[in-house]
């Protein structure tokens, strides 16, 4: 059954209503601006979610990083943004971060028993159903870890698009923290080799790939002086990427695979912000555009 409460929008001056179902098979868009929560999912699931018009494009967010002390959850990063987009939009608060109070990175991975990002996923699949648009009609975008759950998200829609800014492609090759932390808490304290071992293709996109997920239209803006992101995230990619290629009929990696490369000395790990992103929207647009008969 369905209610509807109000809550505070906290990245928003004036709060927004929230609908509320009890599991994701009860999901459904309603037109306009709201907070949408699904409560009976082992983990709390909440988005935000803009619905302007059937039959135009949908934009799914993802999460980074979030600054537990500073803020509390939900947290919907670039709700601001919205208005600036004609397009659908999503953007996820990952339901990873309800699992202890110092858990700032959850990249959609959920637990050892309840991996979250399949769940979100099934919610992406009604809103697209809903708004009666193809998987080539989805853009997941997302930043550091929203990046990682973009891409992940994308190999369950085959056509789907992705626009990423220096995002892991490898959590458990991430440098900066938050790692272990999440192993702990998630799945009973496994150390990295035991957990790549266990749970390869959930953790790396990379290995995602070597096991048969499909490359989608990528956009990958990438900060040349982010070097451990440049390193240990961006190049096993092409590797695989350029690997996974070969010899397959219908793979044009120059046309679905756009590296843009930039040299920021103070944003050095964090995102470009919203001018940027819209600027490089003039190519990943192209790759969602509805056709019009």
């Amino acid at each position: 059954m369905t209610s509807i409460e109000t809550i505070e929008a906290r990245t928003e001056s004036s709060p927004l209503r929230t609908i509320e179902f009890d599991k994701v098979s009860d999901f459904k868009l309603r037109p306009g601006t709201f907070i949408y929560h699904i409560k009976g999912e082992g983990l709390p699931i909440y988005l935000f979610g803009k619905f302007t018009q059937v039959g135009s494009p949908l934009m799914v967010f993802g999460q980074g990083m979030v600054a537990r002390d500073q803020v509390q959850l939900p947290r919907f990063q670039r709700m601001n943004w919205a208005p600036a987009f004609p397009e659908n939009m999503l953007i996820i608060n990952d339901p990873t971060l309800f699992l202890a109070d110092d858990v700032t990175l959850g990249w959609l991975l959920g637990t050892h028993e309840n991996y979250i990002m399949p769940k979100i996923a099934e919610v992406v699949r009604r809103a697209r159903d809903q708004l009666d648009i193809a998987d080539s009609n989805i853009l997941f975008y997302g930043t550091s870890a929203g990046g990682f759950g973009s891409l992940m998200l994308s190999t369950q829609f085959e056509n789907s698009a992705v626009f990423v800014n220096n995002p892991q492609t490898n959590v458990l090759k991430f440098r900066r923290g938050g790692v272990a932390r999440l192993l702990q808490v998630a799945f009973h304290g496994l150390n990295r080799e035991e957990a790549a071992k266990r749970y390869g293709a959930r953790l790396s996109y990379v290995e995602a790939l070597r096991q048969g997920a499909k490359l989608p239209r990528l956009y990958y803006l990438q900060n040349f002086l982010d070097e451990d992101h440049y390193e240990d995230q961006l190049l096993p990619l092409m590797a695989e990427a350029k690997f996974s290629a070969k010899g397959k009929s219908g793979t044009h990696l120059e046309r679905q695979f756009i590296v843009d490369l930039y040299i920021d000395e103070k944003t050095l790990h964090n995102p470009l912000g919203l001018t940027r992103m819209q600027a490089c929207m003039d190519i990943v647009r192209e790759w969602i555009r509805i056709e019009r008969d």
